[in-house]
């Protein structure tokens, strides 16, 4: 009795667990003839869903792997990457599945359509085979796309890491020479990496372009093109798109490389310039604080040079008033006349007063030329020049610095005028009469008694003529010795000799220093 309960319990388990796959496989029947009219993704969704009610019938997995491999081809390897690497993932997983849920199972051959079978029959041995070259060969798709997408990603990502290196260098300087003056130890590095990391995207564009090749991508044949960046802060900021026929990109690494280089050769050139002109005359003016007369020739061409590098810098005036100094200092040790004359006539007496008159003005203007670099000095502005202002680091040391130098070359001009007046103090006589050479008009001293004041000597001018008294008084006269004007400088007395250069300017000739009056 009970082996007969027991033979009914295992045949019943047993047809309880044959009948619903029987009927799952004429329903799996069905469903084939249903998903032949749908596209891939449609037969997809609905094996799956029969998947769901009968997870151990290998023929669905069959056809799921199938499908899915089928969409492979048709899914962008780049633009829809993830898609792609779920469906190369699901095809094997489903082949797998179907390998595994055919082993001891009763196999069809409708349930098996396209599967090449060495017998007349569906073997498991067939489904093995057929399942394990799929597998190998989605797995080696699999690794084609993981390699054109990482080449893609690290090639696009390398590019975009050249833009913001330039980006973020220009949003530091504003313009292209200002980045030059301004460059600091940490952007030269920046620089650097910059043509490194460009010239590692060439190797990224090929490794790119090769994985491409082994798995081409339709209508997608791209070809690289480089754009020079002319226009600073307005080229070389603009994003590629790696996607189109004809990829532009902003030329980073020539960039770099003409940035670098014209840094390491122009603009190092144009500091060690100023540098040296400035080492010249501070050694000049160290040799006159001991004593010495250096001679010492200035670069003429400079403050166009600094101009050019650095239009409008507060580095010109301050050159002027550099040069000036040193000029100052050159005059004085080089002399005015020829140290053969020991007598010097009126004409060596113009050209050493034109000379004169030359330094005073030179001397004069850079007075102004203060006002100038005040107005365009900044500690901003400084930091270009740390190189070449060694310790002066600070606007008001800057400032001092340029008033010390315009004292130098004062106390040098006086020094100037002592060295002319000393070369011409024997040519000095006592006013006797003045002949005008044009007009033949003779005026003696006798006639210019009224003052009681010595004349020291009498200079035509454009109203008349001009009588000079030793007291610092000048009266403008005409012709009939009629008074036109007077003049008083009292803190010119008293006055040595007075001479009249080109440009109707007057010299008043002290044993101190040489004036200058104009105008006249």
């Amino acid at each position: 009795m009970m082996k007969t309960i027991s033979l009914r319990y295992t045949i019943g388990v047993l047809v309880c667990l044959v009948l619903p796959n029987l009927y799952g496989q004429e329903k799996f029947d069905e469903k084939l003839v249903q998903i032949s009219q749908m596209t891939s993704y449609q037969a997809v969704y609905q094996l799956e869903q029969y998947q769901q009610d009968f997870p151990k019938f290998s023929g669905v997995y069959y056809h799921l792997g199938k499908l899915s491999e089928e969409q492979i081809p048709t899914i962008h390897p780049i633009l829809n990457y993830q898609h792609l690497r779920r469906t190369l993932y699901n095809t094997r997983l489903f082949y797998g599945n179907c390998m595994h849920f055919a082993k001891d199972a009763s196999l069809k051959n409708e349930h098996y359509l396209g599967l090449p079978i060495k017998g007349k029959h569906v073997e498991y041995t067939d489904i093995v085979r057929y399942a394990r070259e799929k597998m190998k060969h989605v797995s080696h798709i699999q690794d084609l796309v993981i390699n054109l997408y990482t080449s893609y990603d690290r090639m696009g990502a390398r590019y975009e890491d050249c833009r913001r290196i330039f980006t973020q260098f220009c949003e530091k300087y504003p313009g292209e020479k200002q980045a030059h003056l301004l460059l600091r130890s940490d952007d030269i590095v920046l620089m650097n990496p910059l043509a490194n990391q460009f010239d590692s995207l060439q190797n990224d564009i090929q490794l790119f372009q090769e994985a491409l090749t082994q798995y081409p991508v339709e209508g997608y044949h791209p070809s690289f093109v480089y754009s020079d960046i002319r226009l600073y802060r307005l080229d070389g900021l603009t994003r590629s798109n790696f996607m189109e026929s004809t990829i532009t990109l902003w030329n980073y690494g020539a960039f770099a490389q003409q940035f670098l280089e014209e840094q390491n050769n122009d603009y190092a050139k144009y500091y060690q310039t100023i540098r040296s002109e400035y080492k010249l005359i501070d050694d000049a003016i160290n040799q006159v604080k001991r004593g010495h007369k250096p001679t010492l020739k200035t670069n003429k061409i400079l403050t166009n040079y600094i101009n050019k590098m650095d239009y409008e810098s507060f580095m010109i005036p301050l050159t002027h008033i550099q040069q000036m100094c040193g000029d100052m200092i050159h005059c004085y040790a080089s002399g005015l006349f020829s140290v053969n004359d020991t007598v010097v006539d009126a004409e060596e007496i113009e050209l050493a007063l034109n000379n004169v008159y030359e330094k005073y003005c030179t001397h004069d203007t850079c007075t102004h030329m203060l006002e100038v670099l005040r107005t365009r000095i900044s500690e901003q502005e400084m930091e270009k020049y740390t190189s070449v202002l060694g310790t002066d680091n600070t606007v008001l040391q800057i400032e001092a610095l340029a008033q010390n130098r315009l004292q130098v070359a004062d106390s040098i001009y006086t020094e100037i005028s002592k060295l002319f007046y000393n070369t011409i103090e024997p040519t000095i006589t006592p006013f006797e009469k003045y002949t005008d050479d044009l007009t033949e008009v003779v005026i003696s001293a006798g006639q210019l008694t009224q003052r009681g004041v010595e004349v020291v000597t009498i200079l035509p001018v454009s109203k008349g003529y001009l009588v000079v008294y030793v007291d610092g008084v000048m009266e403008v006269m005409n012709a009939q010795l009629e008074l036109l004007q007077t003049l008083e400088y009292p803190q010119y007395a008293p006055i040595k000799s007075a001479y009249k250069i080109s440009g109707n300017n007057i010299a008043i000739v002290t044993s101190e220093r040489i004036h200058w009056i104009g105008g006249l």
